[in-house]
């Protein structure tokens, strides 16, 4: 019976090692989310179906998605880090901000290789849509 249970532990240890490295697992980007990495710089926002062309201070706001998962967003002239993951289907957007408990949502309404458009709510339930152009090089 000893036996028996050693080596049922061995088998088991054997198993755990050879397929328990789940961390070593990179987390693999899809498509929609590789078009997302790159720096994009505000154009346009849009509420209660009004659209209005961004200011010259609002031109200077953006987001940049890394494929690392890190984010650079530059919001009314201040510049926050932190990262980012979307839901399954990849149509909400997760940022955590970095040495903070901010997190923000956003709903990806669209990306393609010039345009991203996504669709914020704030906490009085007011949506913006905020269109972007992709950054020169």
């Amino acid at each position: 019976m000893k036996k028996n249970i050693f080596l049922f532990s061995m088998i088991l240890f054997g198993i755990h090692t050879a397929f328990g490295q789940t961390t070593a697992v990179k987390d693999e980007l899809t498509v929609k989310e590789k078009m997302l990495c790159k720096t994009w710089t505000m154009v346009s926002s849009e509420q209660f179906g009004v659209a209005e062309q961004a200011t010259a201070a609002e031109k200077k706001d953006g987001i940049s998605f890394s494929e690392n998962r890190t984010v650079t967003l530059t919001r009314e002239g201040k510049t926050e880090q932190g990262t980012w993951k979307t839901n399954k289907n990849q149509t909400y957007i997760y940022i955590s901000i970095d040495n903070s408990k901010d997190k923000i949502l956003f709903k990806l309404i669209s990306v393609s290789e010039n345009e991203l458009v996504y669709e914020y709510q704030d906490p009085e339930l007011i949506r913006t849509a905020y269109t972007f152009a992709a950054s020169k090089k």
